[in-house]
């Protein structure tokens, strides 16, 4: 008797160490996880911290400007996206195109999981500054000179308020270059999804409000 409960105290001391280990297993796979997120975000931020592409300037001042849009549309931004809600706050996200310029994505910084987007041609027009009177009461700094707004007039009341992000600013001349190189490049994107569109590609709605 006194053998088998040494058998059976042993027995049960090995399983406590086998679950002692497996806990530590997966919160080691755990912290793995999130410092492998954190890296993502990481050089998603160092990305888009950027200077532009080599010769950008050169391709625009000679009129080339849809390789560059292409670039930096496919490549993708973080934007802070607003809300035209009262009380919204806004949010930091990563926006990007799909390499056939019909749809755009958006999602949190190292979230693959959760991804809202749009079909470009469902947009009317893309304007400079933000996108009303809200928007402005929010207090935006330089709010003319940092945000586009990606607007549709009818339908699916979707509207994309988007404001240059603080890495993205240099002094006066660079907020506005950077906002007018992003608002040439999403007309353009617009404009061509339209064209596709028209010929029976794509089109439609979509989105949501992350």
């Amino acid at each position: 008797r006194a053998e088998a409960r040494d058998l059976a105290a042993l027995k049960e001391q090995l399983e406590q160490e086998r679950t002692a280990r497996l806990q530590l297993v997966e919160k080691l796979e755990a912290r793995d996880k999130e410092l492998a997120a954190q890296a993502t975000e990481i050089r998603e931020l160092v990305a888009a911290a950027r200077p532009p592409p080599p010769g950008s300037q050169h391709r625009r001042a000679n009129g080339d400007h849809r390789e560059y849009y292409k670039t930096i549309l496919t490549e993708g931004q973080f934007f802070i996206k607003h809300s035209s809600k009262k009380m919204a706050k806004a949010h930091n996200r990563f926006f990007w195109v799909s390499h056939d310029l019909t749809t755009l994505s958006w999602r949190k910084g190292g979230d693959y999981e959760h991804t809202d987007s749009a079909q470009l041609a469902s947009f009317d027009a893309v304007t400079p500054g933000p996108g009303g009177a809200k928007t402005l009461k929010r207090g935006l700094v330089d709010a003319e000179e940092v945000c586009f707004t990606l607007k549709r007039f009818s339908g699916e009341a979707l509207t994309l308020q988007l404001e240059i992000g603080a890495m993205e600013r240099g002094n006066a001349a660079d907020h506005r270059r950077a906002r007018d190189d992003w608002l040439g490049a999403f007309r353009f994107a617009v404009d061509y999804a339209k064209s596709v569109a028209s010929l029976g590609g794509g089109g439609g709605g979509g989105g949501g409000g992350r």
